[in-house]
């Protein structure tokens, strides 16, 4: 009898609508509790990338039958209720489904409201729960699935705050995946296209035509499913610990794709610890988001190939066939940075702990650094965002450890150099090196599922070596352009079914 009572019939909507609404908690925000937090409200979505605002999701093709692309405004109207809202596209929903998010809508509070963008009062977004009927669930909550609705084009468009613009990575070095045949087996530099570093002579070289192997490599755009196998040079391994002058230290960070869900808690933890400012929904809207940290969603491989069009290019997903990797991208304190050596005024230099610093009085804004940069990490203040957006007593929350940058200046992930310097004392005081363990980044500490370690790469018992000394999983976000990272990521590893 109790078996009989779990088994359940198709709930009953309301309305006439084509499409099912599907009203969801925030991944962030929740049911709007956390409407009022800044952070909760940059940090972007972790699908859909979006920030600060509410959007609908439709599947791509649902879409284009009713004429919509990304950010084409769409009006929703139930039994209960109307709201106009940006549609997101996405393949990996369900073609009779709408979905939106729960907690906006809200008149009241500085970020909660538009509050922060000068219009007090006005919502940020919308209220689904005013598109639901006043319906109970078998527990006695709000009942979130219960009507159908009726979508149409409105002919607006609304340019969303997006941190991501595609989901396509072209085949690049970037959220790697290999198949657990390939772990089974220790299969060498499987992470790598074409399963990467081959052997190599006493010069670091190969024994065919390099000028060949580097033509046929450009020809394959990168991509593993290419056929063509890319030249071996470009993955050849490396030791970080040549690019540190200290005899002591060289610090050095390693992610597992494998283990990171995307959740942002560790976004959310160095905007925190590092003083981080919001910029609020227009600048992110413009590009302008201040994040040291991202994590970023690839579809599959991606294809080599170029489209145009409005921005973001069309979504990767097939619903039930979903391969999504997140990977966090932050400074890979590069052994031979490329931002470096286009600083006019020596700003960012390379500390002798294999550091890429910055000395943020020296900065006068040229952005060379950011243009040269190959992971696009570096962030500029185009205006003195805390003093905007930080009303009092908020200043009083920040971190007496790390300098509060200004207008004008540039910034970037610094590995937490304040909590280095923290253990450094502490170790002087002692007499002794730091230990392993000593430091814990912000990013490191907050992740839930521990995908992140860091360490000295100097101590060949650190866990930050014996995580990343691992010739199969281990690979370096876009190796072949010689920036020689100090951040070893993991490769996700493909647990599907198995051919052959």
């Amino acid at each position: 009898a109790g078996a009989a009572n779990l088994e359940g019939g198709e709930a009953p909507l309301e309305g006439e609508g084509d499409l099912v609404l599907l009203a969801h908690p925030h991944p962030l925000l929740g049911d709007g509790s956390g409407a009022n937090l800044p952070w909760l409200q940059e940090v972007a979505d972790p699908v859909t990338k979006v920030a600060w605002t509410s959007w609908a999701e439709l599947h791509s093709e649902t879409a284009a039958a009713l004429g919509v692309e990304h950010g084409d405004v769409v009006a929703v109207q139930t039994p209960a209720g109307r709201a106009e809202l940006p549609v997101v596209p996405r393949g990996g929903i369900r073609k009779d489904v709408i979905a939106i998010a729960l907690g906006q809508g809200h008149t009241v509070g500085h970020y909660a409201s538009a509050a922060m963008e000068g219009r007090p009062g006005e919502a940020r977004g919308v209220n689904v729960l005013d598109l639901l009927p006043a319906r109970a669930d078998e527990n006695g909550g709000p009942a979130y699935l219960t009507v159908r609705a009726q979508v149409a084009a409105t002919g607006g468009y609304q340019k969303l705050p997006v941190w991501q613009t595609e989901d396509n990575k072209r085949g690049r070095v970037l959220a790697q995946q290999i198949p657990v045949a390939s772990l089974a087996s220790g299969e060498v530099g499987a992470a790598y296209p074409s399963h990467g570093p081959e052997s190599h002579d006493e010069d670091g070289h190969g024994g065919h035509d390099e000028h060949a192997a580097v033509v046929e490599h450009h020809g394959s755009g990168g991509s593993s499913d290419s056929g063509i196998k890319p030249d071996p040079h470009l993955y050849a391994p490396y030791d970080m610990t040549n690019d540190s002058e200290s005899d002591d230290y060289r610090w050095a960070m390693t992610i597992d794709v494998d283990r990171c869900n995307g959740c942002s808690a560790c976004v959310t933890a160095c905007y925190i610890e590092n003083n981080i400012p919001v910029v609020g929904e227009k600048q992110t809207a413009l590009g302008r988001s201040m994040t040291w940290l991202r994590i970023e969603r690839y579809v599959t491989d991606g294809e080599p190939v170029l489209e145009t069009g409005r921005n973001p290019i069309k979504s990767g997903e097939t619903l039930g066939e979903l391969d999504v990797r997140n990977s966090p991208m932050l400074c890979q304190q590069c052994g031979s940075a490329p931002c470096e050596p286009v600083c006019p005024v020596f700003a960012t230099y390379h500390n002798e702990e294999g550091l890429n610093g910055m000395v943020y009085n020296r900065c006068i804004g040229t952005r060379y650094c950011a243009n040269n940069c190959s992971y696009k990490v570096r962030r500029f203040n185009y205006y003195d965002y805390q003093i905007h957006n930080w009303p009092d007593p908020m200043p009083l929350m920040l971190n007496p450890d790390v300098t509060v940058r200004g207008q004008g200046v540039m910034e970037k992930c610094t590995f937490c150099v304040q909590r280095i310097q923290e253990a450094r004392q502490g170790a002087k005081d002692e007499g002794r090196r730091i230990a392993d363990g000593e430091v814990r980044t912000a990013c490191q500490q907050s992740c839930p599922s521990d995908a992140i370690g860091f360490g000295n790469a100097r101590d060949s018992k650190s866990e930050v070596v014996q995580q990343g000394d691992d010739p199969v999983r281990g690979y370096h976000a876009l190796h072949e352009l010689n920036t020689r990272p100090a951040v070893t990521y993991l490769a996700q590893v493909n647990r599907g079914k198995i051919e052959g």
